[in-house]
């Protein structure tokens, strides 16, 4: 009987190490190919890349915009004339299409450019027409025109969206102040700052609010 207890813990003891030799190796494989999709799919985004757009938009544009806006439903469409793109003084319009390397909006309503031009004498640049992950696109394609927006000069960014709230006492045209967020895409692994980070677009976890309001 101890000979057969001895033989059944050599045996299960063998099992779980080959089991985790295994699990070891698939691991391993899985994560080297996601490593090259990702290294192959950023490729096209590479700091110089960003910087050829950069460049292309210098060009067509004479000034260097130091507030960048995302404009969300409502504030970029076209049928708006009271709309924030709309308000913007000496404008430049250029549509995505035109621009290197730049994605395309599907989405009805968004005009698909940038607008480069001054509110209240300040060098703005609007999205009029952002990227969405429900579109098809990947989450870091969806954030390249911040990159790029930063790359220009811009040094604050204002993002805005059509959303909804459970508040009875928000009214339309409210500023609301994002202390958190659940970032439920993420428990799916969707993350724009997945794949080789390059210090040159700055840290890859950068702080997002200051010290007094943590």
């Amino acid at each position: 009987m101890e000979h057969v207890s001895a033989s059944r813990a050599v045996w299960q003891f063998w099992h779980r190490e080959m089991f985790s030799s295994i699990v070891g190796l698939v691991r391993s494989f899985f994560d080297t190919v996601i490593d090259f999709l990702n290294r192959v799919i950023l490729r096209k985004y590479t700091f110089e890349t960003l910087t050829q757009t950069a460049n292309y938009l210098r060009k067509h544009v004479p000034f260097t915009p130091k507030i960048g806006i995302i404009c969300g439903s409502g504030l970029g469409a076209y049928w708006d004339k009271g709309s924030l793109a709309d308000s913007v003084e000496n404008k430049i319009e250029i549509p995505y299409e035109k621009i290197p390397h730049f994605p395309r909006s599907t989405v009805k309503g968004h005009v698909g450019e940038l607008v480069f031009g001054y509110l209240s004498n300040v060098p703005v640049v609007c999205m009029r027409g952002r990227f969405h992950y429900y579109e098809g696109y990947p989450l870091w394609k969806c954030a390249m025109p911040v990159r790029v927006m930063k790359l220009l000069g811009v040094e604050h960014l204002i993002v805005t969206n059509a959303a909804g709230g459970l508040n009875s006492n928000y009214k339309v045209g409210d500023i609301m102040l994002v202390r958190d967020h659940i970032n439920l895409m993420g428990f799916a692994g969707n993350n724009p700052l997945q794949g080789p980070n390059d210090e040159r677009f700055g840290p890859r976890l950068p702080r997002t609010l200051p010290r007094t309001l943590v």
